[in-house]
């Protein structure tokens, strides 16, 4: 489970640095995961098809169009940042993956683990220090989406990253 330790090992690395790098860290936890994977896992359309401008309308404030970053997609508005990463491993197991990310982000006293029903087959939401994270498995595919606002995440970030994801699910 390689990728899930990469999304631990992400959600460690933005608690630990959540004030001077912030803005690095929403490529870090997106992105870090997306490492451990060949690149023949890769061979989909590109991550920011899975929205359109308007869908990030309400974590960013405004439509905007994403920008490809490596396998993954960011949109960014002022010091606002979402990130969405795609993980489908060949042959990996994506529950064990799923479980142990989602352990790995509640061992962190600094973060909030949630829960989340209704978003892909099962989800969770990581509220840090910089941002919420939000992680869901559906379709044969783990789907990471971050919102980094520079400040602790709050519920009302948590809710406009759920509408999104579920906009991204909808796209696959």
């Amino acid at each position: 489970m390689p990728h899930a330790h990469a999304l631990a090992h992400a959600l460690a690395h933005a608690h630990a640095h959540a004030h001077a790098r912030a803005r690095a860290l929403a490529h870090a936890l997106a992105l870090g995961a997306l490492l451990a994977l060949p690149l023949a896992a890769r061979a989909e359309p590109h991550t920011c098809a899975l929205l359109k401008p308007a869908d990030v309308t309400p974590l960013l404030g405004k439509p905007v169009a994403g920008e490809p970053n490596g396998t993954a997609c960011t949109w960014s508005v002022g010091s606002r940042q979402l990130t969405l990463a795609r993980l489908k491993p060949p042959g990996g197991d994506l529950s064990a993956s799923f479980t142990e990310a989602r352990k790995s982000a509640a061992d962190d006293p600094e973060f909030k683990v949630s829960d989340e029903k209704g978003i892909g087959l099962r989800a969770f939401t990581v509220r840090s220090p910089v941002g919420v994270a939000l992680v869901t498995l559906q379709g044969g595919q783990l789907l990471n989406l971050m919102i980094n606002t520079g400040r602790p995440g709050t519920a009302q970030d948590a809710t406009g990253l759920k509408q999104v994801a579920k906009r991204a699910l909808a796209g696959l």
